[in-house]
């Protein structure tokens, strides 16, 4: 299977700032690529009216699928069959919990979430620790290599800023990262162990057409959905 992530190239999507010891800053433009990710919190949403939103545009969009082995969202296969009907882009998401087993989560992932190699990457949202982060990577890891085994390609991590600092750093090498940061554009994410961000969440109180709540927004700094 084609591992869509690591074939493509970035767009040019960045200015440099050379005023005293400030990183690189990103650019929000006409080519900024938009998405949102979604749970049963976004109530029904008109999915047919998400695709034709202009301001910004979405192209992608990551759905909750699961949580640990039982909490299953409930409005997945809406979200999952109906994004997809409407020619966007889709991802399911996991969010990983720190009290049951790696393979167990798998196990449960698999039996709602099919293959389907024309999906972005599985992502892996992680920011709940429990007790002992030795059995989290440890349990977490696992769940990851059969994640990838299964459905064809690494899958991306999700986190926010001060989890990712506080508990992530220097781990999970290889896989590509989406980091929540949100202080209205300002600031990217800025990670300790000097990673690279590869999609940043940079708003929780999105407004977007169909949608009657406010919303994760979006930004990738590459197009890696195309096959």
């Amino acid at each position: 299977m084609k591992n869509i992530l690591y074939s493509l190239s970035y767009l040019a999507m960045f200015s440099c700032n050379t005023t005293g010891q400030e990183a690189t800053k990103f650019t929000f433009d006409d080519s900024s690529i938009y998405g949102i990710d979604v749970s049963h919190y976004q109530k029904k949403i008109d999915w047919v009216k998400v695709a034709k939103n202009t301001n910004p545009p979405i192209q992608f969009v990551y759905i909750k699928s699961l949580e640990g082995v039982t909490e299953k969202d409930e409005k997945f296969e809406y979200n999952y069959k109906n994004a997809k009907a409407n020619n966007l882009r889709v991802g399911a998401y996991h969010f990983f919990s720190p009290y049951t087993l790696g393979k167990d989560q798998f196990a449960a992932l698999k039996k709602i979430y099919p293959k389907d190699e024309k999906d972005l990457p599985l992502m892996v949202d992680c920011e709940k620790m429990g007790d002992s982060s030795s059995k989290y990577f440890k349990e977490l890891y696992i769940f990851l290599e059969l994640c990838e085994k299964y459905y064809g390609s690494k899958p991306v991590i999700y986190s926010t800023q001060r989890f990712y600092n506080t508990h992530l750093k220097g781990e999970l090498k290889g896989h590509q990262l989406m980091i929540g940061r949100y202080n209205n554009k300002k600031y990217e994410p800025d990670l300790l162990d000097d990673r690279e961000w590869d999609i940043w969440q940079f708003s929780d109180t999105g407004k977007i057409d169909g949608i009657s709540t406010n919303v994760d927004l979006d930004v990738a700094k590459e197009k890696f959905w195309i096959r």
